[in-house]
């Protein structure tokens, strides 16, 4: 049960997490965060970006998305969850 003034952890599966190399708009997605990437990583041939959004979060994306948006450390990005991807505990 939560509780007033207490602790709560949510999680977003990093496959959940849809990136954007600006805030996008005409989407019925609700949920964003603005961010920073701080690492890209090699994850059984998918990559695994983590993004500093005041705290880390994950995202899981195809080699060619890397590519196709310029994502690298340092650079600002948009991430996107709808409300079903988030679990709160």
């Amino acid at each position: 049960d939560l509780q007033i003034g207490g602790s709560v952890f949510l999680g977003i599966r990093a496959n959940d997490v849809i990136l954007a190399h600006s805030r996008p708009e005409g989407l019925s997605v609700r949920n964003g965060l603005q961010g920073t990437v701080s690492e890209i990583q090699d994850a059984k041939g998918m990559k695994m970006v983590s993004v500093d959004v005041g705290k880390r979060l994950m995202a899981e994306v195809t080699s060619e998305a890397v590519k196709e948006l310029g994502l690298a450390p340092g650079q600002t990005v948009y991430c996107l969850m709808k409300t079903h991807s988030i679990r709160i505990t």
